[in-house]
């Protein structure tokens, strides 16, 4: 085996892995906690049975080896296998007692579908599932029944053996090895009325579950598989012919004389084979603990921290279904863990965080579950963690992780309503979170942090009635005037384009920093100076680059002319007039689709080279008077449901159709002059070429100017409220 290999291999039995995984006193085989749920069906089950009855590989389990003394930081937190799952309301499912953990105990990291399904198989009178006799009737493909409240009917099923049918098929066969198991094996009601609910049922219903007894005469018609794989304790069937096993069998299941016989004759091959399986030697690639690791090398540098890394990494690979299992489903598996109910009013932290997940996605601010557990511990991180931020080899650090779970317990009314708050505001500006405008998640993130700010001043603090009606209208105001200047010019400083882990370090050790000033601080005023200054502070650093980005920014292919789109937004915005027009909707009597907003052309690009010739290759045009019609001063931001680029047509041929300036001239004007559209755009002729560059280095200039005094805040967006 090479040296640098992080694991080692260490065969354990079949049945001692079981034993470890259900022993009474405390397994000492565990689940991580973070791993998602169990997924495999009931179907899925008895196939895995017939594989190991029959020999086949049950293939290889990774294991990971914890004795507390030595990895004490690694708090990870565990449950034991299941006994029985339930998909039923009001039944929850119950794991092994775990009892304490031992000081040396494994983890699954690999392995979990297959030994949990063994369990529920063979685990006892207790092991199976609990599913509403709908799904148990969709999954073993048979009559559906009919109920109007269908929900009210389910059963608990084992995993049983059909006797006939197992009789029947090793006299077909000669030998048990040779039996197609998925035929003879059945999920099954083992304990009658007990074990279905008490609901009366309609007339003709129709029971999509056998029952181990035949109602009519008593006798079984099916033996628990628990049962047989228990008496399957030695090597050899002549051993079990005539045992007392076999007799205690046949009486508790009052098998009659003739099946007897044929049981005799069968069972005890099964029974030989079964205990066989039990002695499978099964591999286990066994992760080393980081002393006895390559990694713990007095040559190796940074060794204890890449151990962590490459663990999490292997983590992550391997219990995701095949694709990886992010950090944050790690991370909220904690919260989880140690959430407690009572402090959010006896409710559950998936049901906090999914309806505050949905709320932000009605906003179109968050996307999925994973983005809202990276913005709460963002805002964890610059208050309770002295702004550091989580990283990944944090995620297996109970010491570290336990902290940030009871936090955000602690305040998740608050962080709720500070995300909330932010995002409605956001929704006043119309800033929206899309590609063609801010789309950094990372931005968000440090925007809510900074807001949280005022929340937990306010939280220290207590005002009176006025003073907290002044305190939020303040907070309100600072948002409003804030945000859209930080998610813009952060975007376009590239903050988030390179090296945006250590940016947002950054910040959020800045927010930390400013806390630590302002937890101590009792005027309101001055509060919201120490807030302001820190994000002008920032907002003065993005400077020089947006307006870098703003120079540089141009495009030579009509098809890319939408990167202008969150610059033309802006530079509408500036002036309360052309916003009012730009809100114009231009629909065309000729085509009635919806108009929609979109970076459009004012001389199209099949009109350019229809009066100008082609220009991509013009080697005349070289240089700083190279002009196309893709520069920004010949574009607009227009609520139209017409495309000017993929037409010959000029602009007036558009702009004629358009309902509110068919018979408005006045209307048409004042649109034009508010939107700095130059004459010689609406009907170009070729004499006018000249004018026309001319037009477009002006207006690229004027649009350009104006965006560079919103950098530097000398303008600010129009419609804002406060």
């Amino acid at each position: 085996m090479a040296e640098n290999n992080l694991y080692e291999i260490k065969n354990k039995k079949l049945v001692e892995l079981l034993q470890m995984a259900t022993q009474s006193k405390g397994a000492t085989l565990l689940l991580p906690d973070l791993q998602r749920p169990f997924k495999w069906t009931p179907t899925q089950v008895i196939r895995l049975i017939d594989s190991l009855v029959r020999g086949w590989p049950f293939g290889t389990l990774l294991l990971w080896e914890i004795d507390l003394k030595l990895e004490q930081e690694h708090e990870i937190p565990t449950r034991a296998f299941w006994q029985y799952l339930s998909t039923v309301e009001g039944i929850d499912g119950k794991t092994y007692t775990e009892g304490a953990i031992p000081q040396i105990f494994h983890l699954v990291l690999d392995g979990q579908q297959r030994l949990q399904s063994l369990i529920l198989a063979t685990g006892g009178d207790s092991d199976g599932y609990y599913w509403y006799d709908r799904d148990w009737a969709d999954e073993l493909n048979r009559g559906r029944p009919r109920a109007r409240y269908w929900k009210q009917y389910w059963s608990f099923a084992q995993l049983s053996l059909n006797i006939n049918e197992f009789i029947k098929q090793s006299e077909a066969c000669g030998d048990v090895r040779d039996i197609n198991y998925t035929e003879v094996l059945d999920w099954v009601v083992c304990n009658g009325e007990k074990a279905m609910s008490k609901a009366k049922k309609p007339k003709n219903y129709i029971n999509p579950l056998r029952q181990h007894y035949d109602a009519k005469n008593g006798i079984a018609e099916y033996i628990q598989f628990s049962r047989l794989w228990d008496i399957a304790n030695r090597p050899k069937e002549r051993e079990y012919k005539d045992s007392l096993e076999m007799k205690s069998l046949f009486d508790d299941y009052k098998i009659d004389d003739q099946r007897q016989n044929n049981l005799k004759q069968y069972l005890p091959q099964l029974f030989e084979m079964l205990y066989a399986t039990k002695q499978m030697e099964i591999g286990c690639l066994q992760l080393k603990s980081f002393e006895s690791s390559q990694y713990s090398s007095p040559t190796m540098n940074n060794g204890k921290n890449r151990y962590d890394d490459a663990i999490i990494q292997i983590f992550t690979r391997l219990n995701s279904g095949g694709t990886v299992l992010t950090s944050q489903e790690i991370t909220f598996a904690w919260i989880k863990r140690k959430w407690e109910s009572k402090e959010i009013n006896g409710r559950e932290a998936f049901d906090c965080f999914d309806e505050l997940k949905n709320s932000l996605e009605e906003r179109g601010y968050i996307k999925n579950m994973d983005e809202l557990v990276r913005a709460v511990s963002s805002i964890w991180s610059a208050f309770d963690n002295n702004g550091n931020v989580l990283s990944e080899k944090d995620l297996l650090r109970g010491s570290i992780l336990t902290p940030m779970a009871v936090y955000i317990n602690k305040y998740w009314n608050n962080i709720s309503e500070n995300l909330i708050r932010c995002t409605e505001i956001l929704g006043l500006l119309n800033l929206q979170r899309k590609r063609e405008m801010v789309d950094s998640e990372y931005a968000l993130n440090i925007l809510w942090t900074w807001c949280m700010l005022f929340e937990k001043w306010n939280l220290k603090n207590k005002l009176s009635e006025l003073e907290q009606d002044s305190f939020e209208k303040t907070r309100d105001e600072c948002i409003q005037k804030y945000s859209d200047y930080w998610l813009i010019l952060s975007s376009w400083a590239g903050r988030w384009a390179k090296r945006a882990k250590k940016n947002m370090q950054s910040y959020i050790l800045d927010i930390n920093k400013t806390w630590t000033v302002l937890e101590n601080e009792k005027n309101i005023d001055a509060v919201k100076k120490i807030i302001v200054e820190l994000m002008e502070k920032w907002l003065d650093d993005l400077v020089v680059g947006a307006k870098r980005y703003i120079d540089e920014l141009a495009v030579d292919n009509r098809q890319r002319v939408n990167v202008y789109y969150l610059a033309l937004w802006v530079w509408h915005r500036l002036d309360s007039r052309r916003w009012e027009n730009s809100k114009i909707q231009l629909k065309s009597k000729v085509v009635r689709s919806k108009a929609k907003l979109h970076v459009d052309h004012m001389v199209a690009d099949k009109k350019w080279k229809e009066l100008f010739g082609e220009y991509e290759n013009n080697d005349s045009n070289n240089g700083d008077d190279y002009i196309t019609p893709n520069d920004i001063g010949n574009t607009m931001l227009l609520y139209s449901n017409f495309n000017l680029s993929k037409s010959s047509s000029a602009l007036k041929t558009w702009i004629m159709g358009v309902h509110e300036f068919k018979k408005n001239e006045g209307k048409l004007k004042e649109w034009q002059k508010a939107l700095s559209i130059p004459s010689s755009y609406f009907e170009p002729k070729e004499e006018d070429k000249d004018i026309i560059i001319n037009d477009i280095k002006e207006r690229t200039s004027l649009i350009k100017k104006e965006i560079y005094e919103y950098i530097e805040r000398k303008k600010e967006l129009q419609s804002k409220k406060y």
